[in-house]
């Protein structure tokens, strides 16, 4: 579940800050280059480790973006905090 937490509060950290940056597309591409390396790195090892690893931190992964869309909203709410 930490690992959601970190993915998807980078993404939500950086849809807050694309609209105060000079310039939105590298910051965007940098975030999502940090996020998706290490959620693929970590899930590769869990996937190395054992199947039913990947599958429960899959699992985990996505009950957390559930649970964080249902506390912080959508992502137009982010742009207009």
């Amino acid at each position: 579940m930490a690992l959601g937490f970190f993915y998807f509060g980078g993404l939500w950290l950086t849809i807050r800050k694309v609209t105060k940056q000079g310039y939105p597309p590298l910051l965007v591409l940098i975030s999502f280059l940090i996020r998706m390396a290490l959620v693929m790195g970590v899930f590769y090892v869990l996937l190395t480790q054992h199947w039913a690893y990947m599958i429960t931190a899959l699992a985990s992964f996505l009950i957390i973006r559930q649970h964080l869309l249902a506390k912080w909203g959508t992502p137009e709410r982010a742009l207009s905090n």
